[in-house]
């Protein structure tokens, strides 16, 4: 269920989790957006890796 894999310019911290919770307008329901960024392997230097979840 991944969405718009990007590949962030800057580094985040491990496990840097920003969550928000909203309705799409689809359906009737809420959706629930989860994007979190990945911080660089071992800090040498490797961007941030972003993943976007939608419920």
């Amino acid at each position: 269920m991944f969405e718009d894999t990007k590949v962030g310019l800057g580094q985040l911290p491990d496990s840097h989790i920003v969550g928000q919770v909203g309705d799409t307008g689809e359906g009737s329901g809420n959706h629930l957006h989860i994007q979190v960024g990945i911080g660089s392997v071992n800090n040498v230097g490797d961007p941030a890796r972003y993943f976007s979840y939608s419920y």
